[in-house]
């Protein structure tokens, strides 16, 4: 297989040998009962599996496989591999291609694969095995792969627009906020934030499934001035998003001094408009009279 550049092949080590150093804690547990570790990628990115021998010894001149629900995935042996001097008449046609090593990091007894362009159909437990290390380790990793829905322009569909967000009703017990998600997939998680970003406890969402997406409404009540931002989340594929609203102070303003006020404009109108009606009253009788004063003199 060709190499990369010197600088290239140093970087990808760094990142591998970190990576298999926090993941293989795991994986060994696993191997004396604790769960299966679990990784999650989309659909076309590449992932590296890690696998380690323990204790680390270099495994140029042994054997380990990697399987994948009884699926052959990729077999080293005593430096042969699919592709290099051994036959891939067993390799799963699913993976030919598709999965490389690290030359590398055979020394340091780092067994972890490469999986390029991945698929949902990868999806599943993959198995690392040393069998001829005593004693026989064996590791396994749970992959899932998540879908995305591209158009024609290689833009994801289902990634949720900016949320529409207003604010809904003004009561005694607060402000009313609304949040509406239209048309996402994978079904978002929906949630509201202060301006430092904690969480504002809300309403259960309101999810409307349409076809294969999502229409998500979250409304919350909120009982002081701040910048509220309604944060839309779809860990299927890395995709986050916000829209954000100012509350103003005056929407919390006592309401009963508006309450009282409003009988007084009524009262105060009412007695305008009596006295109003008398003075009319007199002027019209006082008019009358001096016209049947005339009609007399005459």
């Amino acid at each position: 297989m060709s190499r990369p550049s010197s600088k290239l092949t140093m970087f990808i080590l760094t990142v591998v040998i970190l990576f298999t150093r926090v993941a293989v804690g795991s994986v060994l547990r696993d191997a004396q009962g604790s769960d299966v570790v679990k990784m999650f990628v989309t659909e076309g990115d590449d992932v590296i599996l890690p696998c380690s021998a323990r204790p680390k010894e270099n495994i140029e001149a042994t054997v380990f496989d990697w399987i994948k629900d009884n699926k052959e995935v990729f077999l080293f042996d005593n430096g042969k591999h699919y592709g290099n001097g051994r036959s891939d008449q067993d390799q799963d046609q699913d993976f030919k291609g598709r999965v490389s090593h690290f030359v590398e990091e055979l020394k340091h007894g780092n067994a972890s694969i490469l999986i390029r362009d991945t698929k949902t159909t990868d999806s599943g437990n993959f198995t690392c095995i040393f069998p001829h290390l005593k004693p026989r380790q064996t590791y396994t990793i749970e992959l899932v792969v998540g879908m995305t829905f591209k158009n024609r322009l290689g833009q994801i569909e289902g990634a949720a627009l900016p949320p529409y967000v207003k604010i809904l009703n003004v009561t005694g017990d607060g402000v009313l906020l609304e949040c509406l998600v239209r048309g996402a997939y994978p079904e978002p998680q929906v949630e509201w934030q202060t301006s430092d970003g904690s969480v504002v406890h809300a309403e259960k969402q309101q999810v409307s499934p349409r076809g294969h997406r999502f229409d998500v409404l979250l409304l919350t009540t909120v009982k002081k001035t701040n910048m509220y931002r309604c944060v839309v989340k779809q860990d299927g594929f890395g995709h986050v998003i916000d829209n954000e609203l100012f509350v103003p102070d005056n929407l919390f303003e006592d309401k009963s001094s508006h309450c009282t006020s409003v009988p007084m404009v009524v009262i105060i109108t009412l007695i305008v408009a009596l006295v109003i009606e008398h003075l009319v009253a007199f002027l019209v009788k006082k008019i009358m009279n001096q016209r049947k004063s005339k009609f007399f003199f005459k």
